[in-house]
């Protein structure tokens, strides 16, 4: 449960200050995996979402995630698996919006928010930490971006 709350912790700390005057909600989009990163891999990104370019080396996962009146799934289309499970907000603040989740025998927290790039472009954001994991998404229909959801900026 520690564990929990310091992932929380730090991914509020890495979003806020980013972003626009009406936070994001995991609910306001179809996600699409831009990069998933192991722990135990020391950080190192081990998939990629499609067209995220980089590393090269990683597996390309086409993962999606919705969320709709507490239910999380998240669809694997390269391995055909779906998974379910729920979610509860925690807080909300005008730039980031946190919850506790649940997904199958996993259980960790998320946070969606709105990313600033170094071209000063807003991208929405959903970071889903799940026990030893961190995923990271983009809207569906938004242009894949390398590490988009990794460099936020505070604004």
């Amino acid at each position: 449960m520690k564990k929990i709350g310091v992932a929380c912790g730090i991914l509020v700390l890495l979003l806020a200050g980013c972003g626009q005057d009406a936070p994001v909600r995991v609910e306001d989009h179809t996600w699409q995996l831009t990069t998933l990163q192991s722990r135990e891999a020391d950080g190192q990104i081990i998939a990629r979402g499609p067209g995220a370019g980089q590393p090269d080396t990683a597996e390309e996962l086409d993962l999606t995630c919705t969320a709709l009146d507490g239910v999380l799934t998240l669809i694997d289309a390269t391995h055909d698996r779906t998974g379910t499970g729920s979610y509860q907000q925690v807080e909300a603040t005008p730039q980031t919006v946190t919850y506790q989740v649940s997904v199958e025998e996993r259980e960790g927290m998320a946070a969606a928010s709105v990313t600033v790039q170094a071209d000063g472009q807003e991208i929405p954001t959903l970071i889903l930490q799940l026990d030893d994991y961190t995923l990271n998404f983009c809207p569906a229909d938004a242009e894949p971006r390398q590490n988009a959801a990794q460099t936020p900026e505070t604004g």
